[in-house]
């Protein structure tokens, strides 16, 4: 239990440091970048990088180039997919797309041992059925 507390500081620490250094120049687009090199944790430096320009589609092509890159090696990669499955989903919600916000949240939850991200998932699930619910009154 206190190494999954680890790998959430350390993610959360490297997230701080790489925003924190970002620069404030816009960022391209993904079809133009080679990502097909990078290391998985540049990736999802990039995938920020994107959605902190609140380009969310892009986020969501890395986030997707790293789930069907990675997904075969699950158990070597489970921090930075469960991660990339939430960040998705988080896009989906911030884009105000419900239903596939919540299949990412879903996908955490059942798929990932990763105490952090679950519990922001089932979060942002309890966020949006009450978005929903208020919609409807």
């Amino acid at each position: 239990m206190k190494f999954i507390h680890i790998k959430y500081f350390f993610f959360l620490v490297s997230l701080v440091i790489f925003l924190s250094c970002s620069t404030s120049t816009k960022q391209t687009k993904v079809d133009s970048i080679k990502t097909d090199n990078m290391k998985i944790s540049d990736l999802m430096q990039k995938a920020q990088t994107f959605f902190q320009y609140n380009e969310f589609s892009n986020a969501i092509k890395i986030y997707k180039k790293i789930l069907n890159k990675y997904s075969k090696n699950k158990n070597d990669y489970e921090n930075y997919l469960a991660w990339a499955n939430y960040e998705i989903g988080f896009s989906y919600l911030v884009l105000k797309k419900y239903k596939l916000a919540i299949k990412y949240f879903q996908i955490v939850i059942e798929n990932y041992s990763i105490q952090a991200a679950m519990k922001l998932s089932k979060d942002r699930i309890k966020e949006i059925n009450l978005k929903l619910f208020k919609k409807k009154l």
